[in-house]
């Protein structure tokens, strides 16, 4: 049996990330109707171009794959009550469509728009804008704009402080919170010249004003949620309904997303089964949407619904709260897209790795990443890092690691004799998957691939 035959052998998986989907969404209905999400999420984005409005193909399918996701998150949350994998799908999605988003941004937009924020700079904005409205519930919208070649992270929020003073307060904790998680730079744009050369990107904070209807009168904002201060009365009624905690309602991508917010020991102690809970949360949320088309003349509306333990419920303290943030984080991007943008170290977070429902998942894929990204790679999944011998302990070492396919890793392992005068001598060669090494073992081969990205040995 030759050694490529017997990586095979091992690493022989059957995984398809597509399975939960096809077993919950006719997929005959979905190619029909992810045509007329494209052809709306066209005519947004048409908008933006003739208000000459800069985006990218990235923003372009992330907003066509969101809309096309929203559709269906009934039947995969089973009525919002359920987790489900959401980055999986959107994945499998995305490989799905990739070639009919792009064939129709190329036919629209082609090359004529300004593509000034590149992809690894989309995810990194998208990460903090993400943590801000995490950690300030205070938060009502968030913009990107250009100041003096950088983007600008705009935050528009509303609270008891008054003036210009309580804008400049605000800023700073957001620039302290966010440079404490990830290590990201945000540098209000009033500071002056010299503070801001080592910025990843500007920062300001602008209070909401109100006339007399609630309706957002800000003179510097172009186009404001105009129906957001409305949306936020007329779900107010809802928030007395049995089970409902809160109700979050936030404008994102030219959406009003509105999230009723449950408790599940509540749930449980007014449905004795799952089919009571899901019609409940199915029924209101039709509720609440129907009110406020009842009202309102938009279309660019999703309502949805998360959980929590119950309405009391609170994260025990903020090391738990950052640790549980963390993790949110690292589900959504990766753990290696995640330690690029944040710079933190594997060290720091390890903690929260702990935590995860399924560590070594997470820790496999960072080591996967690397070698298809630093190692020699051939095809889209397949890629191998080879004689660097990295030390597991005092007689182990991993002289390679293979990467087959989407989930499929092989390592090398050399192990070794030492004897009394510290001589060592190998005295075992073979392969194994790497499911057979332990979470710390993964760990330690990460720590000494984000120390040579560190030392600068790939560039």
């Amino acid at each position: 049996m030759t050694l490529q035959e017997s990586i095979k052998k091992i690493l022989r998986e059957t995984v398809n990330e597509s399975t939960f989907f096809r077993r919950r969404v006719d997929m005959d209905l979905m190619e029909k109707e992810f045509f007329e999400n494209l052809n709306y999420v066209t005519s947004i984005f048409l908008e933006k171009y003739n208000e000459g409005k800069g985006f990218n193909m990235y923003h372009f399918e992330t907003v066509v794959l969101n809309h096309l996701m929203n559709n269906y998150n009934d039947e995969l949350s089973n009525g919002g009550l359920n987790d489900f994998p959401y980055d999986k799908i959107q994945e499998f999605l995305s490989n799905h469509f990739h070639d009919k988003i792009k064939d129709r941004y190329d036919t629209m937009f082609g090359n004529k728009i300004n593509e000034s924020v590149d992809k690894s700079e989309e995810k990194k904005l998208k990460l903090v804008t993400r943590m801000i409205h995490e950690f300030f519930d205070e938060v009502s919208f968030i913009d990107i704009k250009k100041y003096e070649n950088k983007p600008m992270i705009r935050v528009y929020f509303d609270n008891d402080e008054e003036g210009r003073q309580g804008e400049t307060y605000f800023a700073e904790q957001i620039q302290d919170k966010i440079y404490e998680y990830t290590g990201i730079k945000l540098i209000p744009y009033w500071h002056t010249i010299q503070y801001n050369t080592d910025a990843d990107f500007r920062l300001d904070a602008i209070k909401l004003k109100y006339d007399n209807e609630g309706n957002v009168i800000n003179e510097s904002e172009e186009k404001q949620p105009k129906y957001l201060n409305i949306i936020k009365e007329l779900i107010e009624p809802f928030k007395k309904e049995d089970c409902v905690c809160d109700i979050r309602v936030t404008f994102e991508h030219d959406m009003y997303m509105i999230y009723l917010v449950f408790g599940q020991e509540e749930l449980n102690d007014l449905f004795f089964s799952f089919v009571g809970r899901a019609d409940y949360g199915r029924n209101l949320r039709n509720d609440v949407k129907n009110a406020i088309k009842a009202y309102l003349p938009i279309d660019n509306l999703y309502v949805g619904s998360i959980s929590k333990p119950n309405c009391e419920w609170k994260p025990m303290n903020e090391s738990e709260n950052k640790k549980q943030s963390l993790i949110e984080l690292i589900d959504e991007y990766g753990l290696y897209d995640f330690i690029n943008m944040s710079g933190l170290d594997i060290r720091q977070i390890s903690s929260a790795l702990k935590n995860m429902n399924n560590p070594k998942e997470v820790l496999k894929q960072y080591i996967r990443n690397f070698v298809l990204t630093h190692g020699n790679k051939w095809g889209d999944n397949c890629g191998i890092l080879s004689g660097y011998e990295i030390q597991l302990s005092d007689n182990k070492y991993v002289d390679e690691i293979m990467v087959q396919d989407r989930d499929q890793i092989a390592v090398e392992i050399l192990e070794f004799d030492i004897d009394e005068y510290g001589h060592t001598e190998q005295n075992d060669q073979y392969i194994t998957t790497i499911n057979n090494l332990t979470n710390d073992e993964l760990l330690t081969i990460i720590s000494w691939m984000t120390e040579t990205i560190k030392n600068g040995d790939w560039d």
